[in-house]
């Protein structure tokens, strides 16, 4: 195992014996080579395993709707310049400047101007009413700045979902896992989820208003009020799978699209000034990108995302390597403040700056 390789994974008990993280899988590699660590414990002293699932919070939206509406892309259903009001009709009518002209490639890159999110445990109860409450959102910023957002990502699952007459789930499951063979990734609709214990799930948060432990069940309030299956949050996923998921696109893998839809989506689609992001993907930091000294993560090259439940992922192909990190750095609670930016900045450090 090459140095780079060998000080990443043994980071990875450190972080468990210190108490930093509860339970941790990594994945690092190349293109043709993949190695995996794990280590901790489940909510009942359960080791973690290969086989534990993960809920990957929001890199749901770089691993199951982003590659969805590639594919619809590549299909003819619609172009990435085309208008939100052409797919939702009702989009943002109440409002001037409205939603409805913005175009899902915005909504990819953040640039649509919509808010990160609303308040959903005051001002929705299910599915429905979490859709009405992203349609109906008013914009608060100006379209072309970047302003990270779950509400478009929650658009773009139902732009999904609108096109093929197939829930997200479902539509997942047979363009992404089967096509790449990711069996162990899914979503997990509420109906499925409602018993106390996952055996060979991470847990996430105690949650007082959900009444209890979050264990197989999405830990994002506004995905577990859509039933578990939404644009933004809501998938599971293991260390092998997620590593299969970020080697596809270190190989660019004809089965996740067309070379040119694969090539706009990791190019750099903001204005200069603005954060650099591709479609979905956060991109290496460029020159004239804002500061974000003591908390930048990324890599020196190529793209990737984060997941609040303790996750994320970088994927490089200038140095022909990647780095997967599953955790659940939520348990018992959130307030773990600032320890997921350092895990994640020296563990980029280590993989893609790493010799030998």
């Amino acid at each position: 195992m090459p140095n780079w390789q060998r000080q990443a994974h043994e980071s990875i008990e450190r972080f468990v014996e210190d108490g930093t993280l509860p339970a941790v899988a990594l994945a690092t590699g190349t293109s043709n080579d993949v190695h995996v660590t794990f280590a901790g414990t489940l909510a009942v002293n359960e080791p973690v395993t290969r086989t534990t699932r993960f809920d990957v919070a929001s890199l749901t939206k770089v691993m199951a709707t982003l590659p969805l509406i590639l594919r619809l892309v590549d299909e003819g259903h619609f172009d990435l310049d085309t208008e939100i009001k052409t797919l939702i009709p009702n989009a943002g009518w109440l409002h001037e400047p409205s939603l409805g002209e913005r175009t899902v490639r915005e909504l990819l890159l953040h640039t649509s101007g919509l808010p990160a999110t609303l308040p959903f445990i005051a001002v929705a109860s299910n599915r429905r009413q979490v859709l009405g409450q992203a349609m109906a959102s008013a914009l608060t910023a100006p379209p072309g700045t970047v302003q990270y957002s779950d509400l478009g990502f929650i658009l773009l699952g139902a732009i999904a979902e609108s096109q093929t007459g197939r829930r997200l789930d479902a539509l997942f499951e047979h363009h992404v896992t089967r096509a790449l063979d990711m069996p162990n990734t899914r979503f997990v609709p509420i109906e499925e989820a409602g018993v106390p214990h996952h055996p060979g799930t991470a847990p996430t948060e105690v949650c007082a208003w959900r009444g209890g432990l979050m264990q197989g069940q999405v830990h994002d309030e506004g995905a577990w009020l859509m039933g578990g299956v939404a644009g933004h949050a809501g998938l599971f996923t293991t260390i092998d799978d997620a590593a299969r998921y970020a080697q596809a696109w270190l190989t660019r893998d004809a089965r996740l699209a067309s070379s040119d839809v694969i090539d706009a989506a990791v190019r750099r689609g903001t204005a200069r000034g603005q954060p650099a992001r591709g479609l979905g993907w956060v991109l290496a930091r460029d020159d004239d990108e804002p500061s974000s000294e003591g908390v930048d993560w990324r890599g020196p090259s190529g793209f990737g995302h984060t997941g609040f439940t303790g996750t994320s992922l970088w994927i490089d192909p200038v140095s022909d390597r990647f780095c997967v990190l599953l955790s659940n750095r939520v348990y018992p609670n959130r307030h773990r403040v600032g320890t997921m930016s350092s895990i994640r900045r020296a563990l980029h450090a280590t993989v893609f700056s790493g010799e030998g």
